[in-house]
This record gives C-alpha cells, structure tokens and sequence, in this order.
C-alpha cells in the first residue's frame, strides 16, 4: 500500500498545484471593473468552466514533470506562463478593455514599443500578484529541497510518452474536443454580462480555456457546416472584370492612426482650429463613419480588412497571411497599377514587411527601408519617425514619379503621428480643448495630448489635399481613422467627457467604434469619372470600405465585392450582434434570415482567404 501511495503521491500534488495555478489565473481572468465579484462568483457555479480552465494546466504540469523528472521544474515553470499570461491579462484589460489572445505573442516587439506612457508595474498592480509570485517562489523552493534527485526510469517515458498523446488528441492544432463550439457555448453561459459584448464574453469563460482558443484566429475560424468542395464551385461562378482605361485614375488611400472626430460630441470644449481642415475637406468630398472592429490598437486589422475584403478580426494575423493572399491590391496591379504601401514606422511592425508583399503590394516604404533618409535629408530625426507634414508630401511624390512612367498608381499609406499611449501630463505646445468642471486633471491632459497630435495631422492634410488639388494628375483620395483612441485607464477620458460607451445600447457601440472617412477627387479625376464626388455616405465596416469606394468611381467589382454584393445584399456594416442591412441596424439574431446569410458568406470569404494565389 505504501508503495501505491508513494506512486501516486506526485499526481495528487501536480493536480493540486494545478488548481491553485488555475485559481490564480481566474482571480484576474474577471478584470477589476463592477462585474469583478459576481463573474468571479459565477466561475465556482460552473464545473465546466473549471475543468476546461484546469486542463491545460495539469496538462502542462504533467509534460514538464515527465520530460525533466523534477516536480519543482514542472511547477516553476508552469506557474511562471501562467503568472504571465494573468498580469498581462490584467493590464490589457485596465487599459485597452479587452484579452490578450493568443495571436497576441507573435507581436512581443510590437507590445514593447507600445507600452510607452503606460505605466506598467507588475508588483504594484495588485496585492494578489505580489502575493502569488512569493507562493510561487516558496513552493518551488519546497519541492526543490525535498526532492532534488529526478524521477528515472520507465515509468517516466511511458507518462512523457503518455501525455504529449493526451494533449495531441485534446488539441489536434486548434481542432481537437477542447476546442468544440459546442463545449464553448456552455462554459459560462450563466454569467452575469453582457453578452453583446466580447470582451465580457471571453472573461466570463475564465482565462485559460479562451486563451488558448483564441489561438484558432491563427487559422481562421470555418463557419459553421462549411463546405470546401462547395465553396469552390461557387467561386467558379465568380468572374474577372477590368477597370475601362477610360476610368483609370490614381488612388491614393490613408489611413490615419487613431483619428476620431470629437466634435460629433456635444459639450466638448474643442479649439475651432483643430479640426478646421479636416471639417472643410469632408464638407467638399463624401464623408461617412466608419465602424471599426478594435478600439485602442489593433490597427492591422481595419489595415487588412480594408486591403483583402474579409472581414472582422480573425485574418489579420491568421495562417491566411502566412502565404500570397487575395486581396484588392491585386486587382489594381492586375490593371496594371503600381502598388505601393508606406508607413513610416518599422517594417517588422505587424510583420508588414512579409505581409505587405504577400497582399500583392510592388513596395512597402517602412522607415528602416526609406523614411528614415527622409527624416534625416530633412534635418528632423528626434521623433523616430516621420510626422505627416514630412509623410503626406512622400505619397504625393510617390505618385508622381509613377505617373511620370505613364502609369497609374495606387498607395495605401498608414501614419503613425498620433499612437498612443497619451501622456497623463500636458507635453502640448498649448490647448487644443479647455477643461471640463469636475474633470480629472490627468483625463484632460491625456486628451489634450491627443488633440495636439489631431490638429498636426489636420494641418499636414489641409496641405495634401490642396497639393493634390494643383496636381494635373486624376487623383482619388480616400482617408479614414483606424479605430478610436486610448483614453486614461477603463476609458476614464471618455467617461470624463459624458460619452455613452455602454456596450449593452447600440449607441454606446457605435460611439465607442466609429471613425470618419472622406473620399475626395480633384477636379482632373472628377472630370474624368463623371461624378461630383460630394454628399453623404453609410455608415460602413472596413472590410466594405473599398467596395463602396469602386461604387462610388463608378468602377467594376473585383472578384471579393461580388460576393459581398451577392451575399450580403444591401449590407454596409456586420459588427456582431449588429448589423447594418437597407439603412437600418438591426441584431443579427432578431431575423432568422440574417445568421444563414452571413454564415453562407463567410463561407465564401473563408475559402477565399485560405485559397492558394495562381500566378
């Protein structure tokens, strides 16, 4: 009997570690806002939802355990990653009020550049956090003293053996029975949320088990029953067009980083000054709002969604971008455009410099491969990186250079003026918006930093448009922001100002999610396409911006609109639970119509964005 005992002894300890560890990772999987106590509450009430968070840990704690032999080293380092995973749960959700997936790790570099004006302490984020890492230390001490000697023998072969086949048929790469859309709809299906709102959603299943299915964004997520063999035969159907060379002009797109137009709030004590040119350019043009997909960052996936035609956020950084992907950008260089991407900030960031080209773009103009020698002709390098007064003139002589060749050009420039983080204290050369009464001093400060920028860019684009006004050239702008920006921590500068961003009212969606866009023409192009290009457009999603740019121009669809014109019919936005469809927003599961419309949709934008490129 003792001998039993002893055999099983490390099993019971590896299970019970594994609980605290998973305790631990549900403390912070409910975030520190007035839900806390009631989701935390509601994680012990589901047995599900303990067992699919518990899981992976034990699991992990078993490899380790096998492969080394020692229990401390099992512990210790499966202890550590989920120590990790929880702060940086805790801080994505204090200050961009949304999880930290697990596509999320392929941008480690990204996140350390960003974490600028953030302040990040992990012992003085919470007593819990210091607390757990001391426990973790003195239990690996423990287990470490008593038995320093590894386990050897057959036995641990057969459990290492043993369990890298338990975890290769409960995960099967994103596609095992842990990752059933079944199980996942129970796991917290009582929660007290609002299950409207995503980022609620993914916490109410606690931190581990959404984690690691978020991995499947990495692939794409097939809709429900899709069908491969019928997908493609559906394509077949989808013909090829070509832009008439009598309607060719030169695009050029911008997409401007974190813009958002505040004055469409009431009581915003806003400086005339900051948006005046943006106000005047979007008078002149078509103007509407755009409803984005992310708030805070994220930009990669209104960039991609606006480039390739799919939607939401589950390609922007999915296996679909892994290899050379359909897009628009292939359309123009297939009527003999020349494509270009700029960016003045570094190629790796997003991996857009693989990305890029993969989307079918001639270039991609980072700041290592050409901006940085701009900056540095121009005497300006204290920013590292270029502003839009530098940046803009760049696109325009882009342009013209390719026009010289006789060809038509297309671009898709980002800026990067205007990221945040935001400082907490006044860095502005003035005020761009007075103080509000009662307002905390660090919201102000954060949205005067902010503004600062907003009135930078405004001034860089007055110049832009009126130089491609001159410009002999037929040229179509088209500018939008890439998602709202960063306020103070659990969005205090939004709350500071009265802005409704409760995500339970589609009022407080929309104001939380939209940006404008502005397509404009100079009079070369107006002339040469027969429209006036002025009035107001829909409300629309990014992944259906560049369709209703190619209505607008009066333009052919390429291969991707045709099927959102064919399957989502008179559609402009699909924000789950909302969609916008004949001039209404309307939840998706009101009408029995609508979920069969877009699930037969994706299925088609599934097969198209994992379908091989022929060159």
């Amino acid at each position: 009997m003792k001998r039993i005992d002893s055999r099983w002894r490390p099993y019971g300890i590896m299970a019970v570690l594994s609980a605290l560890i998973t305790l631990f990772t549900l403390y912070y999987a409910c975030g520190d806002g007035p839900l806390r106590d009631a989701l935390f509450a509601s994680y012990f009430k589901s047995p599900l939802l303990l067992f699919m968070n518990f899981l992976p840990v034990f699991l992990l704690f078993v490899f380790l355990y096998a492969l080394s032999g020692r229990l401390w080293v099992g512990f210790s380092v499966t202890g550590l990653l989920f120590f990790v995973l929880s702060v940086v749960q805790q801080f994505k959700l204090m200050y961009r009020d949304e999880p930290f997936v697990l596509p999320e790790i392929l941008l480690f570099r990204e996140s350390m550049l960003m974490k600028g004006n953030y302040h990040l302490s992990v012992l003085s984020s919470d007593v819990m956090t210091l607390i757990g890492l001391i426990a973790m230390i003195a239990i690996s001490v423990f287990l470490f003293l008593s038995k320093g000697r590894p386990w050897i023998g057959k036995g641990r072969r057969r459990l290492l053996i043993g369990s890298i086949l338990a975890m290769l048929f409960i995960f099967q790469g994103f596609r095992g029975p842990y990752f059933s859309p079944k199980v996942y709809a129970r796991v917290g299906e009582k929660a007290p949320i609002n299950i409207y709102n995503a980022t609620e959603t993914y916490m109410a299943k606690g931190l581990a088990y959404p984690f690691l299915l978020s991995g499947r964004m990495m692939r794409g997520t097939p809709p429900e029953d899709y069908d491969k063999k019928l997908a493609a035969m559906l394509w077949k159907d989808i013909k090829d067009t070509s832009i008439p060379e009598d309607k060719k002009v030169h695009v050029v797109s911008v997409m401007l980083e974190s813009f958002a137009d505040f004055t469409d709030f009431d009581g915003i004590p806003i400086h005339d000054d900051v948006y005046n040119h943006f106000h005047a350019i979007q008078d002149e043009g078509i103007h509407g709002h755009l409803i984005a997909d992310i708030f805070g960052g994220g930009t990669v996936n209104t960039e991609r969604g606006f480039l390739t035609g799919f939607s939401g956020t589950s390609y922007a950084s999915s296996a679909a971008m892994m290899t050379d992907t359909h897009s628009h950008v292939r359309y123009f260089t297939q009527n003999g455009y020349t494509a270009e991407a700029l960016h003045p900030i570094y190629g790796w960031f997003y991996n857009r410099k693989n990305v890029n080209p993969r989307l079918g773009f001639d270039e991609y103009l980072s700041f290592d491969n050409y901006f940085q020698a701009v900056e540095e002709a121009a005497g300006d390098t204290d920013w590292g990186y270029t502003r839009d007064n530098h940046f803009f003139p760049e696109v325009e002589k882009r342009l013209n250079a390719t026009a010289a060749e006789g060809n038509y050009y297309f671009s898709y420039a980002l800026t990067y003026q205007g990221h945040g983080p935001y400082a907490d204290y006044n860095m502005a050369d003035r005020k761009y918006v007075d103080k509000l009464e009662d307002q905390n001093p660090r919201d102000w400060a954060i949205f005067n930093n902010y503004l600062s920028n907003i009135a930078a860019t405004d001034d860089a684009l007055g110049d832009f448009v009126e130089s491609l006004r001159r410009n002999p050239a037929p040229v179509v702008l088209i500018f939008f922001g890439d998602h709202k920006p960063w306020l103070g921590e659990g969005d205090s500068g939004y709350k500071s100002m009265g802005i409704n961003i409760d995500q339970s009212t589609l009022e407080g969606v929309l104001n939380y999610y939209t940006t404008p866009y502005v397509i404009w023409a100079n009079d070369a192009a107006k002339a040469k396409l027969g429209v006036d290009f002025h009035g107001e457009g829909p409300d629309l999603s990014p992944f259906l911006l560049m369709k209703y740019l190619f209505e607008t121009m009066g333009w052919p669809y390429d291969p991707m609109m045709a099927v959102q014109s064919s399957y989502l019919k008179n559609t402009t936005v699909l924000h789950p639970p909302y969609i916008r469809k004949d001039g209404e927003y309307q939840l998706l599961e009101g009408d029995d119509s609508l979920p069969e419309m877009v699930r037969q949709y994706r299925a088609m934008e599934y097969y198209r964005a994992n379908d091989k490129v022929q060159k």
